[in-house]
């Protein structure tokens, strides 16, 4: 019996503590709730920056201040367009063009074998006029023109030049009548009966096949036919 009255009473009190903490915190609760509203009811007032006194405090606790990266300057791009008339541009296009044409035409050139900027044969022809040598004939010097058609490799002119040194030295020896009005065939006709006839004719063919005929002497053809030439008018006496 006494222990229960005891415990009752130990419960009692355990109850009244109980009781009595709950009503502090609530009452400190409710001091708190009203302390924050009448701080959010009074007026801001603005407070002067001491500056020095913040330089000092960031010194003494080693504050850095942040300093914001320095953004790099963009490169001004250039401007490349250009303003260009629309006559100018006409022009530009029509150029590349016959550039364009120029290029293929040399091109073709070139598959054929041709080179169009090859002037080295150009500048060794001969500055000659067939007719001038043809109308005086019998006062012509021919050996200089031949060697400048066989250094210019012109076996062609070579081969008529040849054909009228043989005219002029049969002329020269009374073996026919030269006249510059007179054909191939005349001057046959004059040695048809001489023994300078056969040898003629077929060099007259020859001749006449080389210089009116479409295809090109070559070296080797002119090689071949070159000594028939040579060996008449040396006999021819």
């Amino acid at each position: 019996m006494y222990c229960r009255n005891k415990i009752i009473i130990l419960l009692f009190f355990v109850c009244c503590g109980f009781f009595s903490t709950a009503q502090t915190s609530d009452s400190a609760y409710q001091k708190g709730v009203q302390q924050q509203s009448d701080y959010m009811q009074q007026p801001v007032t603005r407070s002067s920056f001491d500056k020095k006194e913040w330089n000092d405090l960031k010194k003494k606790l080693k504050i850095k201040e942040y300093e914001p990266k320095k953004k790099k300057k963009e490169s001004k791009k250039k401007d490349w367009n250009l303003n260009i008339s629309p006559t100018l541009s006409l022009i530009i296009k029509w150029t590349l063009f016959a550039l364009l044409i120029g290029a293929l035409l040399f091109l073709v050139l070139r598959v054929l074998g041709i080179n169009p900027f090859n002037r080295k044969r150009d500048k060794n022809k001969i500055n000659i006029s067939l007719e001038e040598l043809e109308e005086h004939l019998d006062t012509a010097s021919i050996d200089p023109h031949l060697y400048a058609a066989i250094k210019a490799k012109d076996y062609k002119l070579a081969i008529r030049l040849y054909y009228l040194m043989i005219i002029q030295k049969l002329a020269l020896k009374e073996k026919i009548i030269w006249k510059k009005y007179k054909t191939n065939k005349h001057y046959l006709n004059e040695l048809r009966n001489k023994d300078e006839y056969p040898t003629l004719k077929k060099l007259t063919l020859l001749y006449e096949k080389c210089w009116f005929g479409e295809k090109d002497i070559t070296e080797e053809d002119y090689n071949s036919i070159q000594p028939d030439f040579i060996n008449f008018l040396q006999n021819i006496k």
